[in-house]
């Protein structure tokens, strides 16, 4: 453990999922920095990544964890999303079409779910969802973000909550679905997080999960160039750069967790998204990362036993 570049650095024994020591792989180094095909070039310090072969989770070794949050976080919102994002959309929807039809089979029959956003931001999702009769709440730490989301995004401040879901607190058996939309990634223990967040979880209600998935195709290609070129560097994760990703998942990450026995899998799919190559090229891709679940996103809905 050292303080270097406003960081603390925790070395870490075994995995952070499964907790295996013994199936733990050296994947790479991950540059402080974004440096494209050469990330020598420009990092000041890397870290080194490491993969479990036994759940693939994906994670740094020694993990940074910033010295103030607001390192990280503290930017205003207008410096984080584009000026339209900001506008009320009437049609704006956190979840596609499908999506809603997958959750309304996941939680049949409730009239009005009760529903926890964690990482609101701005709150668009629980406005979103509140026009929908749903009776929302919401996490949000960063000190601007809950403040716009009060300010611009006109959600009540009694029903956000401006804290870490570390120190939230919550009845328990009180929510229908939790919803971990690109968060959990960023979590220094995300594990411990979603069995807290269990506890606040009705028996039979849902926990929807959005994060980066370690499979991803063109991450791994990304190493085999590297690899090619005699360097070491992977694109897997962002401890220390925006997006400030610490992990990187598969379904198995969830599924062989100590606390396993607290829930069930109800569903999972991996989406392709970006491929950032030539159209012809992103069209094959796309299609191979369809059909053998290598896209970039994994989403996980979990189910409270």
């Amino acid at each position: 453990m050292s303080e270097q570049s406003g960081y603390e650095f925790i070395r870490r024994d075994r995995c952070p999922a499964c907790r295996s020591q013994e199936h733990q792989i050296f994947w790479g180094r991950r540059a402080s920095q974004r440096g494209g095909l050469f990330p020598w070039r420009q990092a000041s310090m890397d870290l080194p990544v490491f993969r479990c072969g036994k759940c693939a989770l994906t994670y740094s070794n020694p993990l940074p964890i910033p010295l103030s949050m607001s390192q990280h976080y503290g930017m205003d919102p207008e410096n984080y999303w584009p000026e339209q994002y900001f506008q009320l959309d009437p049609n704006f929807s956190p979840f596609s079409a499908v999506d809603f039809q997958k959750i309304e089979r996941l939680i049949p029959g409730i009239q009005k779910p009760v529903y926890l956003d964690v990482g609101s931001g701005i709150g668009k999702s629980m406005r979103a969802l509140a026009a929908k009769g749903w009776d929302v709440w919401g996490i949000e730490p960063g000190e601007q973000f809950h403040k716009a989301a009060i300010t611009k995004g006109q959600i009540p401040s009694e029903r956000l909550r401006n804290c870490s879901i570390e120190n939230a607190e919550f009845p328990e058996n009180f929510f229908d679905m939790i919803s971990f939309g690109a968060v959990v990634e960023h979590l220094a223990d995300p594990f411990a997080c979603l069995n807290r967040s269990l506890d606040w979880l009705k028996p039979g209600g849902i926990i929807h999960i959005e994060v980066p998935s370690s499979n991803w195709l063109i991450g791994k290609a990304y190493r085999l160039v590297q690899k090619c070129m005699g360097s070491q560097y992977v694109t897997n994760l962002s401890p220390m750069h925006v997006p400030y990703h610490l992990h990187e998942f598969t379904h198995k990450s969830f599924e062989l967790v100590p606390f396993a026995n607290r829930f069930s899998i109800a569903d999972y799919q991996y989406w392709p998204c970006l491929t950032y190559l030539p159209r012809g090229l992103s069209w094959l891709a796309t299609k191979y990362m369809k059909y053998t679940d290598t896209g970039m996103q994994l989403v996980i809905y979990l189910r409270k036993t």
